[in-house]
Order: C-alpha cells, then structure tokens, then sequence
C-alpha cells in the first residue's frame, strides 16, 4: 500500500547557477577607479578629475576674510565650494 516516492534528476537539465558577465567585472573596475583617487589629478586629462570621488565629495572653503566672505567661505572645491 504504501508507495516510495523518489526524485529524479536529470542530468542533461540546465541548473540555476549565477554567472558573472564581463559587465559586472567592467562595473567592478570602474568603481575601484572612482573611489581610488587616481583619476584627481591627470596632467594632461584634467577633465577625468570629474569621475573623481574626491572632486564629487568636495572640501570646504575657509575664512580667510570673514569681512568679504559669506558663511560659505571662499577656496573650496566641488559641491562644498566656498
């Protein structure tokens, strides 16, 4: 009465397994050289500073002439410009 039920597999049936494309390896490498600094300052490519994580990050300007200067200061790069 009691029946044993077994699986089976095919060998020949394709299994869900990740592969990694060459796009996530170019994905890698471009974001190794957006956060490693190397692309800040470029003789001869300044335009390169602009994949930079440090040009996007930024730094703030000082008070040099707090008389002239707003509360934003004067002297800092990026989107902390002063």
């Amino acid at each position: 009465m009691s029946e044993n039920k077994t699986l089976e597999c095919s060998s020949d049936e394709t299994t869900n397994e990740w592969k990694v494309g060459p796009g996530a390896w170019i994905s890698l490498i471009v974001v190794l050289l957006v956060f490693s600094g190397l692309l800040f300052k470029v003789e001869g490519m300044a335009w390169l500073g602009a994949f930079d994580f440090t040009t996007l990050g930024g730094a703030f300007g000082t008070m040099k002439t707090p008389e002239t200067n707003t509360f934003i200061g004067s002297g800092g790069i990026s989107a902390k410009a002063g």
